[in-house]
């Protein structure tokens, strides 16, 4: 993760998200990286017993349809 964020990031922390936390059926395990999009923490998917990546998108950008959609596209990226 990184040290600094800039003062016009308006990028949530999700840190509270601790290792052991299930959403759903994925554990959390660490986090692995943040950004302008999000936090994106390492996580077991416990039906299938694989290691998945998680990203977070912070509530003031959910809110947004342009950045919601956009999130999406790269959530099927991803997976593509």
């Amino acid at each position: 993760m990184a040290d600094h964020q800039p003062d016009n990031d308006n990028t949530q922390s999700f840190s509270a998200l601790g290792g052991g936390l299930l959403v759903n059926h994925y554990r959390i395990q660490k986090p692995i990286g943040a950004g302008g999009m999000g936090e994106v923490f390492l996580a077991e998917d416990t039906k299938l017993g694989r290691k998945v990546a998680l990203k977070f998108l912070p509530q003031h950008l959910y809110c947004n349809d342009s950045f919601k959609e956009r999130f999406i596209r790269e959530a099927r990226s991803a997976t593509a």
